[in-house]
């Protein structure tokens, strides 16, 4: 079992001195899924095939944070590695969250929460196919949806702050709460 209060004052304690260079991260793969939009013909499509390997290397950088490695730039496209795989995940959870979502919406938010490990177990296992980190998502959250949820919840307020400073506060917020995710992912792990 995880404390929402356990699991953001480690990641607080793990970004320490490191805020910089993990924001600076963020915002190279923000910039390349931003940039990538504007290509003519295929910008939309473009963006939707490489979320998936910029998913995996924010949850790679992630990990690293929480077990103090040393960070690069080389970090940012670390998901590129697992590119097929990474691609396959983003796909196939976006197709199944969809289809539950056309059940009155509600479905869809629990099915996403279901999957919402799925990129941590492929970055913590590459050696697995998709569909095992799907099943493997769906089994360790069972019983954690809500608790999921809250701790989302927990960062409405630090996301208006953010806001109000015009964007700029997302370069705290964004390392905060994915290594708050990573951790949580990592105490779900070991129950």
């Amino acid at each position: 079992m995880f404390t929402r209060e356990e699991v953001k004052a480690a990641s607080k304690e793990q970004l320490k001195g490191r805020w910089g260079i993990v924001g600076g991260l963020f915002l190279v793969i923000t910039i390349l899924l931003i940039g990538i939009q504007f290509i003519p013909y295929i910008g939309f499509l473009g963006n939707y095939i490489i979320s998936g390997a910029c998913t995996l290397s924010y949850i790679i950088i992630c990990f690293k944070v929480i077990q103090r490695e040393p960070l690069g730039i080389e970090d940012a496209f670390s998901g590129f590695k697992n590119f097929g795989k990474s691609i396959g995940l983003f796909f196939w959870q976006l197709l199944w969250v969809f289809l539950w979502t056309l059940l009155f919406i509600i479905p869809g938010i629990i099915k996403s929460y279901s999957y919402c490990m799925s990129f941590y177990i492929l970055a913590d296992h590459p050696e697995i196919t998709v569909r095992e980190a799907m099943n493997e998502s769906k089994r360790m959250t069972q019983g954690h949806k809500m608790d999921l949820f809250i701790l989302q919840l927990s960062f409405i307020g630090w996301g208006i702050l953010a806001t109000l400073t015009f964007g700029i506060g997302y370069f705290w917020l964004i390392p905060y709460m994915q290594v708050t995710m990573a951790n949580t992912y990592k105490k779900l792990a070991n129950q």
